[in-house]
């Protein structure tokens, strides 16, 4: 288990499985040795990874009923080439099984590319991925940039908006290595959805500088 979610509207907890390329979707009581009460998992769910680089990010958008999964991450570790294409995946919220995406936003044109941050050897990650259902907008920081799409972006389409450059403050890779490293170790704290007031969408992108923790 690396990344989860919880939708506080339907009681659900959403985990991602990077070694098992799979989603877990859990009662919000679950306990013990409960199992999950829907799997993704299977090859036509086009989930991909690696343990150099898994799916360790998910998201869910209870307010449109979809799970939101990065994916493309991993690298192969014969030859260090991309072992998926990067782009998020976009599923039911109710999709259990082996199931296709509702919808696949990947392409050049998106400019969601692997950043230098998971992988010494050129490999990477999108870093989060979150939907606003309010303004109906996607929101992915990939590499050094947040990138802004229709909720409903599918296959190679651009972004409606960018985000980077120096004075914007995005960008993983300005980090130094004890900061990258502090900042793993705070995540489970500071990304804690049911903390009181938390802010699931800004607390899952990490900006250049320092990182908010509780004292």
């Amino acid at each position: 288990m690396h990344g989860f979610a919880y939708d506080a509207i339907h009681d659900e907890i959403v985990v991602s499985g990077p070694l098992t390329q799979s989603i877990l979707v859990f009662r919000g009581g679950a306990k013990g040795e409960e199992p999950p009460i829907r799997v993704i998992q299977g090859p036509h769910t086009q989930i991909l990874g690696t343990a150099e680089g898994g799916n360790d990010k998910v998201s869910i958008d209870p307010v449109n009923n979809e799970i939101l999964l990065p994916v493309g991450t991993g690298v192969s570790r014969e030859n260090r080439t991309p072992v998926a294409p990067t782009g998020v995946l976009i599923f039911s919220r109710e999709a259990n099984g082996d199931v296709a995406p509702k919808r696949f936003l990947s392409g050049p044109d998106t400019q969601i590319v692997a950043g230098a941050y998971a992988s010494g050897a050129g490999g990477g990650a999108i870093f989060a991925v979150a939907a606003d259902p309010v303004h109906n907008r996607l929101v992915v920081n990939s590499g050094s940039a947040m990138l802004i799409f229709d909720r409903t972006a599918s296959g190679n389409t651009k972004p409606l908006a960018v985000i980077k450059g120096p004075k914007s403050g995005v960008g993983i890779s300005l980090l130094s290595r004890s900061t990258r490293q502090r900042a793993g170790s705070l995540a489970a704290e500071w990304m804690d959805p049911f903390a009181p007031g938390a802010l699931p969408i800004t607390a899952m992108f990490l900006p250049a500088g320092e990182f908010p923790c509780k004292n």
